[in-house]
């Protein structure tokens, strides 16, 4: 996978994240990630009908579920890119299609090797495996421990015979409410996107009983570190006037790897 598709298929489990903050007033929380020992910086914004993530290279992933649309502004660049969800979910579909076959050759690879190393490349796959149709069950462990300050529980989200998520949980985050009906349909929409992982996921947020305040996930944990209430004006919400209109980086590189000149 390139690094743009990699990079946007993160965007998205991020997002998903959020949705459990859902509330009919303004929230802004603030998180940090690891992937693959790397951390990064992530800020929230949400206000009825709108979202967006702020990321510490300046960009930004803008959710208008009040318009059906979905923006990516690079502030450092001045550029952005829109596309409609219908749109997004056609070029992920695509791209699911490309991921599955080539798992499929791998893991037919994967038969001839020792067992060790057989393990520890499943291992670096992680939920990306295949067997995305399997079931998913999600289990409550007896284990507890404080995080950012909040009593959590430990869910384990299993699919198949694999551990794909793991979330610790809290109900001490006053904000945490009744998700809104927007954002139960926004978050199976993301888990569409990232069917794999993202359909795990949404199970586990659904049935975890509190808010998520750790997630890990193959070689990623998103930690939340701070919660207000908050008030953001809509023109946050907004492509910045003036900003140049640009194609989407993962898409390019999808269709350099295809030869295809559309989407």
């Amino acid at each position: 996978m390139t690094t743009a598709v990699r990079r946007f298929a993160a965007s998205c489990l991020l997002v998903l994240l959020a949705a459990p903050f859902a509330a009919a007033q303004g929230i802004t929380w603030e998180s940090e990630t690891t992937v693959s020992g790397q951390i990064e910086k992530q800020r929230y914004h949400y206000m009825p009908g709108m979202f967006k993530t702020v990321s510490e290279d300046n960009r930004e992933m803008i959710m208008r579920m009040d318009k059906g649309m979905i923006y990516s502004v690079d502030r450092g660049k001045k550029e952005y890119w829109e596309m409609t969800f219908e749109e997004l979910e056609g070029v992920m579909k695509k791209l699911q299609g490309t991921m599955d076959a080539r798992m499929a050759e791998m893991r037919k690879q994967m038969e001839g090797m020792p067992e060790e190393q057989r393990k520890m490349v499943e291992q670096m796959m992680g939920g990306a495996s295949g067997g995305k149709d399997e079931p998913i069950s999600v289990k409550k462990t007896g284990e507890t421990k404080t995080i950012s300050s909040y009593p959590c529980t430990k869910y384990v989200v299993t699919q198949g015979k694999r551990d794909v998520v793991t979330m610790w949980t809290t109900r001490e985050v006053k904000e945490f409410q009744e998700m809104a009906k927007e954002w139960q349909e926004f978050g199976k929409r993301m888990a569409q996107l990232t069917p794999t992982v993202g359909k795990a996921m949404a199970e586990g947020i659904s049935q975890g009983e509190g808010f998520p305040v750790r997630v890990e996930t193959g070689a990623m944990t998103s930690v939340v570190k701070t919660v207000r209430k908050s008030v953001t004006p809509a023109a946050e919400f907004a492509v910045p006037a003036g900003y140049k209109k640009v194609q989407p980086e993962f898409l390019e590189e999808m269709q350099k790897e295809k030869g295809d000149p559309g989407q």
